[in-house]
């Protein structure tokens, strides 16, 4: 379910020592891929960002004015602070994209499992009605060949003698509903 196109964001696993970094030596945030760039879901931006370590020092060295007043350089401190409130801002594009699609995949979902339960149901309806009308053709079935063959015992016939006869059973109702229509046919003349 959980995919990811693409590797890391451009940012070093190390991060450098924040605290006495000069300005020049400053790094930059990169631009993190969204959800809609990666054409998929993506992972915990800070598993993937693994600036945890580094925002503590920054939290750590910033906590009083004590350590503060201890830095060489506390501009490039609060500059890289500034750089990780924005970088941290751009993680949480991605993920929200991300919980959105995943919510609109499970209102989808959703709503395919209700149809999905409705089709099944219709599906065991019809089968049971197969089933039903299997049954009973097998039974008329049974029932008309055992009709048959009582016929065929109580009058001696044997199958070739049963097979004329309806032969001519067919003959004599084909030629009856001709001789129907032409007296219909004359009827209607008069």
């Amino acid at each position: 379910m959980w995919k990811y196109h693409g590797r890391g964001s451009g940012r070093p696993h190390q991060p450098p020592e924040v605290p006495h970094a000069s300005s020049s030596d400053h790094q930059v945030p990169q631009p993190i891929r969204t959800a809609n760039d990666a054409q998929g879901y993506v992972k915990s931006q800070l598993h993937q960002l693994d600036i945890s370590h580094e925002i503590q020092k920054l939290l750590d060295n910033s906590k009083s004015d004590e350590k503060l007043r201890g830095l060489d350089n506390a501009y490039d401190l609060s500059q890289c602070m500034r750089s990780k409130i924005v970088l941290l801002e751009q993680a949480k594009i991605p993920q929200e994209l991300t919980i959105t699609r995943l919510r609109e995949d499970a209102d989808r979902m959703e709503a395919e499992q209700k149809e999905l339960s409705a089709l099944q149901a219709e599906l065991k309806v019809n089968l049971q009605r197969a089933e039903k009308y299997i049954d009973t053709r097998a039974q008329l079935n049974e029932t008309k060949k055992t009709a048959i063959d009582e016929f065929m015992r109580e009058y001696n016939l044997t199958e070739f003698d049963l097979s004329k006869l309806l032969q001519k059973c067919q003959q004599d109702g084909t030629s009856q509903r001709s001789q129907g229509s032409a007296m219909s046919a004359n009827s209607d003349n008069k």
